[in-house]
């Protein structure tokens, strides 16, 4: 299941930072029916490509959600302050009554188990308890407004009218253990392919299969190299060009999913918040199809990519005991600047890592060619790293 991969450790998994912005073109959308269910705009994180962090309050209790595409789950801890009861383990419960806006999500169910990785804690400085998963996006139409920041679950009567609105096919593809929400995507001008919609996935736009990757030739003629994501290195290059709802991208970076990753046949791969934010999306489950409005301020912008090659993590699995490095990708600028995993760095352009919020870190690895940084080793070495296009 691609989509598990957002619980890798701190800033190693991270590599897709700064939200977009900009307005989307023209009114996306026409309102729902008179009295007809409706959360009204709800404001989200504004780290929109870590995640989708929306306030709810769960049997009276306020919290934290995560917007996620598989099966919704509140934390185990914050379900026994709730008085819901759940198993020791990860166990289905009943009877949730979750209010979000202006509407309340009746008898919803959701496994108890851990909600999320600590990451999204620490990036926002809330505690993330609860994910709002398929069972809402089956029930409502889900309307995400990257640009502002906003987000509505609408009566399934709601109907979009908008001349900038792409009507894209959203379909559950997969077999008898698995199926997942897929959409089409073409790479490199291919014919579309079908990839997994991962909103939990903040590793980049794009991950690929092996098998789809060699079949089309994506790896020949390219230079290539590594990314260290979660417990996965995955090889990683740069494609001419990725089209999605009518949209073409240019020089666009995918990874390669591990073969034991691999999702269920008939799937190409995922297709995660670096892209997805670039559009203004809403997501009609109940008619299978999915209504994406460009937002053509922020595809202005380049895709960000991985210009340093350098994959840190928290001593102590966060940032007050300094960091350590987890990975260096080959060829890449931090490789040629004599970094090595394990080294400890203690200051980055001369602040301690204390100092930088998370965010910027995060950022530090999608800087434009010709950035320099000044990485200081415990020892007192300093090693000086200057962003290039690598793969």
């Amino acid at each position: 299941m691609l989509r598990a991969r957002f619980t890798a450790p701190f800033l190693s998994l991270l590599l897709a930072a700064a939200a977009t912005a900009g307005t989307p073109p023209g009114p996306a959308r026409n309102a729902s029916p008179s009295g007809a269910a409706s959360s009204g705009w709800v404001d989200f994180s504004t780290s929109t490509n870590m995640s989708i962090l929306v306030p709810v309050t769960v049997n009276g209790r306020t919290a934290v959600a995560m917007l996620y595409g598989g099966p919704s789950t509140v934390d185990k801890d914050f379900a026994t302050a709730t008085g819901l009861k759940g198993g020791e383990t990860v166990a289905p419960i009943a009877g949730l009554e979750v209010q979000v806006g202006g509407l309340t999500l009746n008898d919803m169910s959701a496994e108890v188990g851990p909600a999320a990785s600590p990451i999204y804690a620490r990036l926002t400085g809330r505690p993330m308890l609860v994910q709002l998963g398929e069972e809402v996006f089956r029930k409502y139409i889900v309307d995400i407004d990257f640009a502002h920041h906003r987000l509505a679950f609408r009566d399934p009567a709601y109907v979009v009218s908008s001349k900038h609105a792409v009507e894209v096919p959203l379909l559950q593809k997969g077999d008898a253990k698995e199926t997942q929400w897929v959409i089409p995507l073409s790479l490199d001008k291919a014919p579309p392919a079908w990839f997994e919609v991962e909103l939990g996935n903040v590793t980049g736009p794009l991950l690929v299969t092996r098998g789809y990757a060699e079949t089309h030739g994506l790896l020949g003629g390219r230079p290539t190299s590594e990314r260290q994501s979660g417990p996965f290195h995955e090889r990683v290059v740069t494609l001419d060009q990725l089209d999605l709802a009518g949209m073409g991208f240019q020089h666009a970076p995918i990874a390669i999913v591990p073969d034991s990753q691999n999702p269920p046949e008939g799937i190409t791969g995922g297709v995660g918040l670096p892209l997805l934010s670039r559009f203004h999306l809403i997501f009609d489950y109940p008619h299978h199809r999915l209504f994406a409005i460009p937002n053509t301020v922020a595809n202005q912008a380049p895709i960000p990519k991985d210009r340093i090659g350098l994959y840190l993590a928290g001593l102590r699995g966060d940032l007050s005991g300094g960091l350590v490095v987890a990975f260096v990708s080959p060829g890449s600028p931090a490789e040629a600047a004599g970094l090595k995993a394990q080294d400890r760095v203690v200051r980055i352009d001369g602040k301690v890592p204390g100092d930088w919020p998370p965010a910027a870190l995060v950022a530090l690895n999608m800087a434009a060619p010709g950035v320099t940084h000044a990485y200081t080793l415990a020892g007192g070495e300093v090693r000086t790293v200057t962003s290039r296009d690598f793969f």
